[in-house]
């Protein structure tokens, strides 16, 4: 039979691989997590920067531009080519 204290350290040791295993298993995907955070990041940036030049320019398009003819009256453009013509907007 084994002593009490005899067990208690084999269990401590058995924890304390663990621990190290754990540990070293941690340390292993911080890196390429990090790495993750930061293209994440970036795209999401990215993301933002495309939404608000679809969206200015959805705008600009909307809005066509009042032309004075020579008597003097307003006469409204047509509106512009599209731009942005073969984008899709997808949501993240």
């Amino acid at each position: 039979m084994v002593s009490l204290p005899q067990e208690l350290q084999e269990r401590e040791a058995a924890a304390r691989r663990r621990v190290a295993e754990l540990q070293d298993g941690i340390e292993e995907l911080t890196l390429p997590l990090e790495k993750i955070r930061e293209d994440l990041s970036r795209l999401v940036i990215v993301w933002e920067a495309v939404v608000e030049v679809l969206t200015d320019l959805s705008a600009a398009e909307a809005e066509p531009e009042p032309e004075m003819s020579g008597e003097g009256a307003v006469v409204t453009k047509g509106a512009a080519a599209p731009r942005g013509v073969g984008v899709m907007m997808v949501p993240p």
